[in-house]
């Protein structure tokens, strides 16, 4: 069981770096995927793995995606999200030694839940620039940062802004879990095989 959670939460980060990198781009993203990794940003205290992810095929795009990364598929075609993959690992690292801002983000994250029973929703705009402006106040007070490569026209707009933004804290908060399980970088590089036989028996 832990093993299957440990590859949900990589699946969940790899995800959200390839959502964020569509985004960057203005392309169209997987709506179900979108919504699932911003709502796990709510599962604070959740009783079940499901409760952060549902069922597995939620995480289809960061499958997708890490599997073709582990079996060495397009890698340059994947530069982007990997580096925003390996990005949100090292943002997790710090927030992780750094009790005083994950202590700030949990309280923040809790006024944000009260705002979405208002709202009905966990992806309505002003949830989803709420998030933003949690990660900058936040995250963003690290002295690494994740620079996003993509269309600075779409970039500039605050909405898409938000929404990568927003991307990049579901994507950390997957990190956490990964982390928490047992996870860890070098895993990607020297692991590989047993990354993959593990994804295939989740996936069968």
């Amino acid at each position: 069981m832990r093993n299957k959670e440990r590859i949900l939460a990589l699946a969940g980060i790899f995800q959200s770096a390839s959502l964020a990198n569509s985004l960057a781009q203005g392309e169209n993203v997987n709506p179900q995927a979108y919504a699932t990794s911003i709502t796990s940003i709510f599962s604070l205290d959740p009783k079940d793995f499901k409760d952060i992810f549902g069922q597995p095929d939620n995480l289809e795009v960061g499958f997708t995606l890490l599997k073709s990364v582990l079996s060495n598929k397009n890698f340059k075609d994947h530069a982007n999200t990997l580096r925003y993959a390996i990005g949100l690992m090292q943002i997790q690292s710090t927030l992780s030694k750094n009790e005083d801002v994950l202590s700030n983000l949990t309280n923040r994250l809790h006024q944000c839940i009260g705002r979405t029973e208002y709202f009905d929703s966990n992806i309505h705009p002003s949830i989803i620039a709420n998030l933003a402006d949690i990660y900058v106040d936040t995250l963003g007070s690290f002295r690494y940062r994740i620079q996003v490569k993509g269309n600075p026209e779409i970039l500039q707009q605050s909405t898409n802004a938000n929404k990568v933004r927003a991307i990049f804290l579901a994507g950390v908060r997957s990190a956490m879990l990964w982390n928490q399980l047992g996870g860890r970088r070098w895993q990607l590089m020297l692991s590989r095989k047993n990354l993959m036989r593990e994804i295939d028996a989740l996936l069968c």
